[in-house]
């Protein structure tokens, strides 16, 4: 069971998770708000065929067109079938608008991760991911993460889209460079290409503003911002930005717990889809999305952006002291409550033994690879359960040094 930022196994054990679900429940478990908004809705109306409409997720599209970019929404039901969404009408938007018919390649990243299904792996420039599972899905080119020089030899008139995380989940937490997104914006104009973000790991406020692209620029002043915050909380992370996608894909902490996934894009893009081109059974479930609406809500606000930077900078000190100590880190990375440990060269490839000698002394860690532990605490999070948690990989990381230390010996 679980609650907050706890959890309990069959035997009662108490562990602090850090790991939220791989960014799911970034509300920590049982909010109060949600199982309200869950509850209020299991007794109206469960599931309908989409060839009707249901209010709440006329609702939720409502408000994510209103926080956002964009002019239209698709639900489905996890991160994969979001990029497949944003894969398959990316190049239906070329083949209609472009008299270029071979316009038909996506550019992706090394080091990036954008599902599991056949097409999404063929997108994800990992190689672990994709053995085994040729012949992969033809139409997919990958550039070096953060590489300026790279991107603008490869982007050209044969490309129909350009697919990036702004922060590498799976592949390390690398966050872009700075201006890396603004670069690729300003090639996919010249080239009339659809630039992509997927925001399913870093998104729904994970990074302390809505969606981890948002921090690229900040073009207002210190005191518009202010006054734009008074006018319209809900657009206290979206005003911050100038740089705007075509097509932005959601999951993970959408659905607070529940599988929801969404592509948002403009109206342009999404003109491309005509009835029959994309569908979905579950997606835009009265229930998921009645969940997601009030978890959006409760999660878009100043006050909870603030925290998590602020909780985050708190999680690098500490690492930091913990580091002082024991030397393990290389370096901290990432933003917000979305934070890799990189590790030292000594004690590279032993990120899932961190991660067992972490759940045996009551946290509960994720990794990036062998070479990262990587936290994604709830947003919510206390600070006293911060500090408990923390110290928790405190004690698990001088345990397991003191085992290294012995068995080098011997």
């Amino acid at each position: 069971r679980g609650l907050g930022a706890k959890v309990w196994d069959i035997n009662d054990n108490t562990y602090i998770d850090f790991g939220s679900g791989i960014s799911v429940n970034n509300l920590g478990h049982i909010d109060n708000e949600l199982l309200e908004a869950l509850t209020e809705q299991s007794v109206k109306l469960w599931h309908t065929t989409n060839l009707y409409l249901n209010e709440p997720s006329i609702r939720l599209a409502e408000e994510l067109v209103n926080t956002t970019f964009a002019d239209r929404v698709f639900f489905c039901n996890s991160g994969a079938e979001a990029n497949e969404a944003a894969i398959k009408i990316a190049r239906k938007f070329s083949s209609i608008n472009n008299s270029n018919k071979n316009k038909r390649e996506i550019i992706t990243f090394e080091g990036s991760f954008h599902g599991r299904t056949l097409t999404t792996i063929s997108a994800t420039a990992q190689p672990k991911y994709q053995k085994g599972f040729e012949p992969l899905t033809e139409g997919f080119r990958y550039c070096p993460f953060n590489d300026f020089e790279k991107a603008e030899k490869m982007i050209g008139p044969q490309t129909c889209a350009v697919l990036i995380e702004p922060i590498q989940g799976e592949g390390g937490v690398n966050p872009v460079e700075s201006n890396f997104l603004n670069h690729l914006r300003k090639l996919c104009d010249q080239h009339q290409t659809l630039l992509i973000f997927d925001e399913i790991q870093c998104g729904m406020g994970r990074t302390g503003k809505l969606f981890g692209y948002q921090w690229e620029n900040h073009s207002e002043s210190e005191s518009q911002k202010e006054k734009s915050h008074k006018e319209n909380k809900n657009m206290f992370n979206f005003i911050e930005s100038d740089l705007m996608p075509d097509i932005l894909t959601m999951a993970k902490a959408l659905g607070g717990g529940l599988p929801l996934g969404a592509m948002l894009c403009s109206e342009k893009v999404a003109n491309s889809f005509k009835p029959g081109d994309h569908g979905t059974t579950f997606g835009g479930n009265p229930i998921v999305t009645a969940v997601a609406l009030a978890s959006l809500k409760k999660i878009n606000t100043p006050e909870l952006m603030l925290q998590v930077q602020k909780k985050g900078k708190y999680i690098r000190k500490k690492l930091d002291l913990l580091n002082d100590e024991l030397n393990m880190f290389e370096t901290i990375r990432g933003r917000g409550l979305m934070l890799g440990a990189v590790l030292s060269k000594a004690w590279k490839g032993k990120a899932p033994k961190i991660a067992d000698f972490s759940q045996e002394y009551g946290v509960l860690v994720l990794t990036a690879g062998s070479d990262v532990l990587r936290l994604l605490p709830p947003l919510n999070i206390s600070y006293e359960e911060l500090e408990i948690g923390l110290n928790r990989i405190g004690k698990a990381l001088n345990k397991l040094h003191e085992v290294e230390l012995s068995s080098s010996k011997h």
